[in-house]
C-alpha cells in the first residue's frame, strides 16, 4: 500500500468546504451510500473547484479532500513523495 504526498495550490477559491449542515442527510453512512455519492457527483459536474473538503465519516475531527481531475488547476498539483504504508494492527485490536 502507498501514500502519496501532494502539494496543492494555495488559493482558497479552489476549494469548497461546506458547512456540516449543508451536507445531505446520511452523508456519513458506512459504507458510502447515495447521499455522499450524489453530493460528490454533483460537485464534480459543476467543475467549479479543484478540491472538496469534507469531514471524515470515520474520524469526525479529521477532514478529507477529494480532488477534481477535470479542473484546470489539477495541472498545478505536484507529487512530492510516494511512501510505503501499512496499517498498524493495534488500530484494530479490541481493548478490555
Amino acid at each position: 500500500m502507498k501514500i502519496t504526498v501532494l502539494e496543492l495550490p494555495d488559493r482558497p477559491d479552489l476549494y469548497l468546504e461546506p458547512a456540516l449542515n449543508l451536507l445531505p442527510a446520511g452523508w456519513a453512512s458506512l459504507p458510502a451510500d447515495r447521499p455522499s455519492m450524489g453530493y460528490g457527483t454533483a460537485w464534480l459536474a459543476r467543475n467549479e473547484q479543484l478540491g472538496l473538503i469534507v469531514p471524515s465519516a470515520v474520524m469526525p475531527l479529521d477532514r478529507n479532500i477529494m480532488l477534481n481531475p477535470r479542473h484546470p488547476a489539477i495541472a498545478e498539483v505536484r507529487i512530492i513523495d510516494v511512501l510505503d504504508f501499512a496499517y498498524d494492527q493495534r488500530l484494530f485490536s479490541v481493548r478490555p
